[in-house]
């Protein structure tokens, strides 16, 4: 592609001979594009969006709190507890109940229902286990400090199988997990009303969604 400046694209700004500066709106500005400079244009805000997201379903990482530590911690030192987050609340609420489907095939170990449970990482989850073990196995609910709320099926302390995910701000991803991280068939929901409905690898969006 040649010469081609995302700076003056992204700003959608040109500069006159005298040196005033003359904003277009995104209808001049797309004329002006080449269709392979709007073709590239697209690419890097998809990949943006999808780095984002990806961002977003790492900061929840189930095992070792969020994001390697990532709580958010007051003056005195003391981490900051939301548990009861009334946007969360209120997005379940809206969504209903997290309706399990059909369970994955998690071998023959028997489980059973134990009330909530504070984790070393200092999530809260209530759901089933393997019968005297501490290995989440089956249906259950997870909720981290910020109130972020996982809700589905586990395999071996992990999400895996059919799970959905809301985020302390808003955002939700509903679909297919495998050891925690986004695999399979998914949506996800930003609060803001855009949307990826497709295939994710990995955490990654697979395909154009």
């Amino acid at each position: 592609i040649e010469d081609y400046k995302m700076g003056a694209c992204c700003s959608g700004s040109t500069v006159d001979n005298g040196g005033d500066i003359k904003t277009l709106d995104s209808h001049q500005l797309r004329k002006k594009l080449t269709s392979q400079q709007l073709a590239l244009l697209i690419k890097v805000q998809s990949n943006i969006r999808g780095f984002l997201v990806r961002k977003k379903i790492r900061t929840m990482q189930f095992n070792s709190g969020m994001g390697g530590d990532g709580f958010a911690y007051n003056a005195d030192g003391e981490l900051q507890q939301d548990y009861d987050n009334p946007k969360v609340q209120q997005i379940r609420e809206e969504l209903g109940e997290f309706d399990y489907d059909e369970q994955p095939n998690h071998g023959e170990l028997p489980v059973d229902y134990r009330p909530m449970v504070e984790l070393d990482n200092h999530a809260r989850y209530d759901g089933e286990w393997i019968v005297g073990r501490d290995i989440r196995q089956g249906k259950g609910r997870q909720i981290w400090p910020d109130g972020s709320m996982y809700e589905g099926w586990w395999k071996d302390n992990k999400a895996n199988g059919k799970g959905r995910l809301i985020h302390a701000d808003g955002d939700v991803y509903d679909g297919e997990w495998l050891d925690d991280k986004a695999h399979g068939y998914g949506v996800y929901c930003h609060l803001d009303g855009a949307k990826y409905e497709g295939y994710w690898e990995e955490d990654k969006q697979h395909g154009d969604g």
